[in-house]
């Protein structure tokens, strides 16, 4: 029952990592062009920091009871500490440009970091 909800958290924080990278790359797109004005409100700084956080909060109770219970492998947790230090690159003023990049690579790391800790579980219950 452990490993299904460890694949639980997994599957919502790569899905939640990758629409923060989708949100990040296309919502600025999408405001440039008038008849998406109504979307204005994705825009929101309170949206972005509740996708982050959930984003964040699920990893950190997906990424280490797994390395801690069960795979013992650290590139799951640096490939989320790559997601975090690119995201808060692009989270510094910086042009619209660098941080659509910056941030879009970040969330992208973060949902990439839960698919190899998913890969990592199952292979080792599978050993089990």
């Amino acid at each position: 029952m452990k490993g299904l909800f460890t694949h639980y958290l997994d599957a919502l924080g790569f899905s939640a990592s990758l629409l923060c990278a989708v949100h990040c790359a296309f919502v600025p797109v999408l405001l440039t062009l008038s008849f998406f004005q109504g979307l204005h409100f994705l825009a929101n700084p309170s949206i972005e920091r509740g996708v982050l956080g959930m984003s964040f909060f699920l990893a950190l109770i997906s990424l280490l009871p797994s390395y801690i219970n069960h795979h013992h492998r650290l590139s799951p947790i640096l490939i989320f500490v790559l997601g975090v230090f690119l995201i808060i690159i692009g989270r510094i003023e910086l042009s619209n440009l660098w941080e659509v990049l910056f941030t879009s690579l970040g969330a992208v790391c973060i949902a990439l970091a839960h698919l190899v800790n998913w890969k990592l579980h199952k292979k080792m219950t599978r050993e089990q």
